[in-house]
């Protein structure tokens, strides 16, 4: 092999490493964009299911209907 050719191969074999690397890197943002999503639907999740969340608040109205419902039974 002549000093050029290997040049040449070493500059091909560049700019398939530098390709497989763009991919790479597009692969890694692809799966931290679906590790922020799937954060984020955890912590949503989460919060609905708390008591500052809307199925705790209407939980907590239902506990309070049915205790005022007793109430309203035992008064009559």
């Amino acid at each position: 092999m002549t000093l050029e050719s290997e040049i040449q191969d070493l500059e091909q074999d560049k700019i398939q490493l530098v390709e497989k690397l763009l991919e790479k890197q597009r692969e890694l943002l692809a799966w931290e964009k679906k590790l922020q999503m799937a954060q984020e639907t955890k912590r949503d999740t989460e919060q609905e299911r708390a008591k500052e969340g809307d199925v705790g608040a209407m939980r907590a109205e239902i506990h309070r209907m049915q205790v005022l419902r007793h109430f309203v039974i035992t008064q009559s």
